[in-house]
């Protein structure tokens, strides 16, 4: 009976840990470069994931809340959206690519432009 419970569990955990664990890609804080057609600029965003619920901010090239965030952990492809009364409109439509990259297109009212971004990643020396 316990062996039976204890395969049960596993085979849950086996099943569901993948999928945690694309959801959480997400997570963590991402710069690099938005490069729209006159230019670049800096671009920080940052991500939080807890349980289902997923928050984040744009950090610059304005520093604003994202109202609306959605992540398809399947394919890895993120849209955000940040309204604010003093900076605009702000669209970010993207997929993460080799776990480290955010690739997209980053939109500003009406201006737009290729997002290339890494998130940061921290490896203790040994």
């Amino acid at each position: 009976m316990k062996a039976t419970r204890a395969c049960l569990l596993l085979g849950t955990f086996l099943v569901t840990a993948p999928a945690f664990a694309q959801h959480d890609a997400l997570r963590g804080t991402w710069s690099g470069q938005w490069i729209p057609e006159l230019g670049y600029d800096a671009s920080t965003v940052r991500f939080e994931v807890d349980g289902d619920a997923i928050t984040g901010e744009m950090l610059n090239p304005e520093s604003v809340a994202f109202d609306r965030i959605e992540f398809d952990p399947d394919t890895l492809e993120l849209v955000a959206e940040a309204i604010s009364p003093e900076h605009g409109h702000f669209r970010i439509e993207a997929r993460i690519e080799e776990v480290t990259r955010l690739n997209g297109t980053l939109s500003h009212d009406d201006v737009s432009g290729a997002l290339r971004l890494t998130k940061w990643t921290y490896r203790p020396r040994r």
